[in-house]
């Protein structure tokens, strides 16, 4: 069982992620595929910034004190340089990747939206399976977009949350096991842990062949959009 505070930040992380998908599949196309403005990041879409505003407000609401880190804007934490925050160092930090393969999602949606529809109209087409597989491979939810949280507390891994938003399904792994489990239509319906493990799959991983151990995997770097090699 999982129980505490560490259930409650497992909750939040759910939380901050489902308010993400409402906030993402409310998004008109146009809206969601313009250029948004944040400083020294020119790249980034609405479909990065407004994931990342209703992240950072969900999970600053549950715990001020927290520090997140998020990829469009950094560190998030008001209070970071106040109080005992500054004295002791934070005990808690959330990291967030908004929106991934946002360059893929944003061609799909100026590809398939029309003029008035929202995300939430081209993500519930019942083409939109076939159509992104074929565009982008399959399955699609391994291949297409997500938004992910994970939470470090007092120096220790709490849990990691995935969101895929053209699949709705979230994966979960936390100290009472890995799930996987598909989200309501209902963008209002509440989800938490207790929810995931009693509609979701429990997912078991093999234990890694020990003659590939030593592989490295490193970042190649995209010289074109300024972003240097990481070996």
């Amino acid at each position: 069982m999982f129980h505490g505070i560490e259930k409650s930040y497992t909750d939040a992380m759910i939380r901050a992620l489902r308010a993400a998908q409402q906030t993402l599949f409310e998004t008109p196309v146009h809206e969601a595929i313009s250029r948004s403005h944040v400083l020294h990041k020119g790249d980034t879409l609405g479909l990065d910034q407004r994931p990342e505003n209703a992240i950072t407000a969900a999970l600053t609401k549950f715990d001020p004190y927290c520090v997140t880190i998020t990829e469009e804007r950094g560190a998030v934490n008001p209070f970071f340089t106040k109080g005992s925050v500054e004295l002791q160092g934070a005990r808690t930090f959330f990291c967030c990747d908004p929106f991934d393969r946002s360059n893929q999602a944003c061609d799909f949606l100026q590809k398939h939206g029309k003029t008035g529809e929202r995300v939430i109209d081209i993500v519930r087409d019942p083409k939109v399976k076939k159509n992104w597989e074929k565009e982008y491979r399959a399955p699609l939810s391994i291949t297409s977009s997500t938004s992910a949280i994970s939470c470090i507390r007092r120096g220790l891994p709490i849990g990691a949350v995935i969101l895929n938003h053209f699949a709705e399904e979230m994966t979960l792994a936390c100290p009472a096991g890995i799930y996987h489990t598909k989200l309501p239509r209902d963008l209002s319906a509440p989800v938490n842990l207790d929810y995931i493990q009693e509609r979701g799959k429990g997912l078991k991983f093999l234990q890694p062949i020990h003659d590939r151990e030593r592989r490295i995997v490193t970042f190649i770097g995209k010289p074109d959009r300024g972003y240097p090699a990481n070996s």
